[in-house]
């Protein structure tokens, strides 16, 4: 049978952010941080497509199983 890919996901603690947030931090840095956030974001959607998909995939594989076994008689529409 094939062997199902792991995926093995990290939950971090929250970090507690200063109740006050300066304006004096550089612009470079900021920069820095919306690059990093937005870097984040792409590849939680980006994963989160790649298991959306993998269960469309599943759910028609398992389907045409099915229909093997069975003779191609249209059972789960």
């Amino acid at each position: 049978m094939n062997e199902k890919p792991s995926i093995k996901i990290i939950k971090r603690n929250t970090v507690e952010t200063p109740a006050i947030h300066t304006t004096s931090q550089p612009k470079a840095q900021t920069d820095e941080t919306r690059a990093e956030r937005h870097v984040r974001r792409e590849m939680v959607s980006t994963v989160a497509n790649w298991i959306s998909e993998k269960r469309e995939q599943r759910r028609v594989e398992e389907i045409s199983a099915i229909r093997k076994i069975f003779g191609g008689e249209p059972l789960l529409s």
